[in-house]
């Protein structure tokens, strides 16, 4: 019988299925510190100068390399900030060993990374494999009709398009599927209109607390400041983000108040529990509140993400306008809506 052997911490890492071979080697001699650094060759009697070649301030060691030159530490916190990630960066050991508890999660950061990948072709095809040396089956795996290219992997594959077809329908949109590049430009116009679409899929999250609030980043190993951007009063937990925080409470009570509903405003629960009530009925005035809520938890969310990652400004004012106008657009076509929608102030 073989020793059991310890296993590789790295391995979740490094065997990362959506990484280039090309960089997965190299990740794996960085992991092991069997790079040729100017430490490495002097050790085999290779004599080469020995400052870094970035600052020409220290010698360059492995450790020096990653992360304490000021070039490779910039590289590294930049890369985290455009993916949303504000972390101070650390030494080789403490970035790997951080990345090796990301390495086995699932979440938006790996997701938007296999985004990245696809629009710029990037991800590892067959077809791309080939392109450098390397043979495999070429059928697609999930309909083993077609050989594996990515315009046909994605969407001209019944699997995959049948699998964004029905998300679509899950939101309530019912369009034909095309190739790659026309759902990807038919997105790019999507993000950027903020639209009913993109309020469900925040109340969506919203309902099964799956926002990225700083409660849920910290879990995750993200270190970020802790209070409220909204009152700084209190720390920015989800049951205080909605509807505890003054900005908030203060945006929902405004637009309550220019439907014409008076209420004391509650906690989330609470006031998930009475538009559950209201949703089940039907007709103009009720349909209109929930949409109102779904507007209202987006532009909560989207002022909270202005003012923590963009450093914008937000007024309580301003959002209300948002949110009215918003809803005129959605209620030009109902004629139901316009009634009830002509009978209010112009914005709360």
């Amino acid at each position: 019988m073989l020793p059991q052997l310890p296993k590789a911490p790295w391995k979740n890492l490094n065997l990362h299925r959506m990484i280039h071979p090309r960089f997965k080697f190299n990740l794996w001699l960085a992991v092991q510190h069997r790079l040729a650094t100017v430490e490495r060759l002097q050790k085999i009697g290779i004599q080469v100068p020995m400052n870094c070649i970035f600052c020409n301030q220290e010698e360059d060691y492995f450790d020096h390399l990653f992360f304490n030159c000021h070039y490779s530490k910039q590289v590294w916190s930049r890369s985290l900030k455009w993916l949303g990630i504000h972390i101070s960066i650390g030494s080789w050991q403490q970035e790997l060993n951080w990345m090796c508890k990301v390495a086995k999660k699932k979440n938006a950061h790996a997701e938007r990374l296999d985004v990245l990948l696809a629009v710029q072709h990037r991800l590892t095809t067959v077809e791309r494999l080939q392109r450098i040396g390397i043979q495999v089956p070429m059928n697609c795996i999930f309909c083993n009709q077609e050989e594996d290219y990515f315009d046909h992997l994605f969407f001209n594959c019944h699997y995959s398009k049948q699998v964004w077809s029905r998300s679509l329908k899950w939101l309530g949109i019912h369009i034909s599927i095309g190739s790659w590049q026309q759902e990807l430009n038919w997105m790019c116009k999507v993000a950027k209109k903020k639209n009913a679409h993109a309020e469900r899929l925040d109340v969506l999250l919203a309902v099964q607390h799956r926002l990225a609030t700083v409660e849920r980043l910290q879990k995750i190993g993200i270190q970020v400041p802790m209070n409220c951007i909204f009152c700084n009063q209190e720390e920015e937990y989800f049951d205080h983000l909605f509807f505890n925080c003054p900005y908030s409470k203060q945006v929902w009570s405004r637009s309550l108040k220019w439907l014409g509903i008076h209420r004391s405003i509650g906690s989330w629960k609470q006031e998930l529990d009475w538009m559950c009530k209201v949703a089940k009925k039907k007709n103009a005035h009720a349909e209109i509140t929930c949409c109102t809520f779904a507007t209202v938890v987006y532009n909560i969310w989207r002022d909270r993400n202005t003012l923590r990652l963009r450093k914008g400004q937000v007024t309580v004012t301003r959002t209300c306008k948002d949110i009215a106008m918003h809803l005129h657009i959605q209620g030009r076509n109902t004629a139901a809506w316009q009634t009830v929608l002509n009978m209010l102030n112009p914005f709360p």
